[in-house]
């Protein structure tokens, strides 16, 4: 055990003090390094180096014949290894020409200009100063950093575009949409998802002079360019907020900090919730119930989603029916309607589906009369400021209309969706899937006909090579009998039939 122990704790040690990518290129290093060794013990130590090599380090793989209980070696192994790499490579150029098991993309033209947008526009106007600035992977995913105009910097997670940061002070983010400024005075807010910029530097305005923001993320490499290369492009956009590297959750169990905001903009581990990602525990019951317990009694959830695909809408759906469920059973509410406030704006200038979002403001105490004054007096500033970019989908005790207002109030999804059809639960631990809303789930299926694909490939690509490895060694012992059948007569019983079989 000692060895393993050893070479365990040293690797741990590589991996804690450098980059994973640096410690798996010494080890492949190594691994080439032993192969090289292996083939150079066979050449230079004769038959006893090739002989301790073979059965210390390598075995051949050997097979029993039935037919003589002798031991037949089989062909030589780099036939077989040559076969292995032509299906290998068979199978990898069907899969590029089809990409029919989603192993590896290849990045078509279309696709390029989907991902990078922003690049593709400014390298084919060419009037203007294109970087590619900063680039590191961790293991919760990789992060692209594009200067594409004179004081915008875009941001990429895993090729997907995610957030920017400009070169703007708190100052200019006075009318953002996304975090009412005034609702509550000097509050304390908790950033989720600080995601490069995000709403941090809307966060530090609304706060004040008297307030804190505290940000989270999970993803180191964001912090290590925002800390880092980042920091004076975004007018130092980290400076004061109290920085933590670690999902939310854990610091929920970890902290007694009571906040008056708790932000959580498009806070998925997807893309966002009109499609299928993995699970993920910030918007179930159990992930509200400490929401609940970290917020002021006036103080507010806030959530963003982009509401661009049906499968968004229904997925928003369902975050409200979780929330009025998580309000009645952890805070008590009696009437969980009077604690939303639901509104829509566009992100862009053009007012399309894919830049809708949806802000949805959940107090933990019921809205009170000054609440609804400032949200009458802040709605009307944002229509003098951007026109009617801010629609108000529901506020307690007015009639906007709607299906958020049905569901609002009711609280009954299924008057709005066919329940053979969808499902609408409340999203719990045990199930961490908020996008999952229709039943048939079309998503699984689809996901899991592309796993079973690649796991037929490389299950039955092995099988079929032991099976070949076995015929060639049935073959080899039917032609060892023959050959000691031919050298050596037998006789029979008697000399009067007596016969010499070849």
């Amino acid at each position: 055990m000692t060895p393993f122990v050893a070479a365990g704790f040293v690797i741990a040690s590589a991996f804690a003090r450098s980059g994973s990518h640096v410690v798996y290129l010494f080890d492949m290093f190594g691994a080439a390094a032993g192969a090289a060794g292996r083939a150079c013990r066979c050449r230079c130590c004769g038959k006893k180096g090739r002989g301790f090599s073979r059965g210390s380090w390598a075995p051949w793989p050997r097979f029993v014949s039935r037919a003589d209980s002798r031991t037949v070696r089989t062909a030589p192994f780099s036939g077989v290894a040559a076969a292995l790499a032509l299906a290998l490579t068979a199978t990898l150029g069907a899969h590029l020409a089809t990409d029919a098991l989603n192993f590896t993309r290849r990045v078509k033209d279309r696709d390029q200009k989907r991902m990078f947008r922003d690049f593709t526009n400014a390298t084919e106007r060419k009037n203007e100063q294109f970087d590619y600035i900063f680039s590191r992977g961790s293991l919760v995913e990789r992060i692209d950093m594009f200067k594409t105009r004179r004081n915008v910097v875009v941001t990429y997670y895993n090729a997907h575009p995610n957030d920017h940061i400009s070169a703007f002070r708190t100052r200019a983010y006075a009318k953002d949409r996304r975090l009412a400024n005034g609702l509550v005075e000097n509050p304390d807010v908790l950033v989720i998802g600080t995601a490069a910029e995000g709403i941090v530097k809307t966060a530090k305005l609304v706060a004040g002079k008297k307030g804190r923001v505290t940000g989270l993320d999970i993803n180191p490499a964001v912090v290590k360019a925002m800390v880092g290369p980042l920091y004076d492009f975004s007018k130092k956009a980290y400076r004061g907020i109290d920085l933590h590297v670690i999902d939310a959750r854990s610091y929920f169990k970890r902290t007694k900090k009571k906040f008056h905001f708790i932000t959580m903009m498009n806070t998925h581990r997807m893309r966002n919730i009109g499609y299928t990602g993995q699970p993920e525990y910030l918007h179930t019951m159990e992930s509200m119930h400490d929401v609940f317990d970290r917020l002021h009694d006036n103080g507010w959830l806030v959530l963003e989603e982009r509401d661009l695909n049906n499968a968004a809408r229904r997925g928003i759906h369902r975050f409200i029916v979780t929330a009025r469920e998580a309000l009645a059973e952890y805070a008590g509410a009696a009437d969980p309607a009077r604690h939303f406030w639901v509104y829509d704006w566009y992100g862009g200038k053009k007012k399309r589906r894919g830049s809708l979002y949806t802000q949805i403001y959940v107090k933990k105490t019921p809205i009170d009369a000054d609440d609804l004054a400032f949200i009458d007096e802040w709605t009307e500033m944002q229509h003098r400021r951007n026109g009617r970019d801010v629609v108000t989908r529901y506020i307690p005790g007015r009639r906007t209309g709607g299906p958020m207002e049905k569901l609002i109030v009711s609280g009954e999804p299924y008057d709005l969706y066919d329940r053979e059809k969808f499902q609408f639960e409340p999203v719990a631990d045990d199930k961490p899937f908020p996008f999952d809303t229709e039943r048939g789930r079309p998503h699984v299926r689809a996901i899991v006909a592309v796993v079973a694909k690649l796991a037929a490939v490389a299950g039955l690509l092995p099988v079929a090579v032991l099976i070949g490895l076995r015929g060639l060694a049935g073959r080899s012992a039917r032609a060892g009998r023959g050959r000691r059948l031919g050298a050596v007569p037998r006789r029979s019983c008697c000399f009067r039939c007596s016969v010499s079989v070849t």
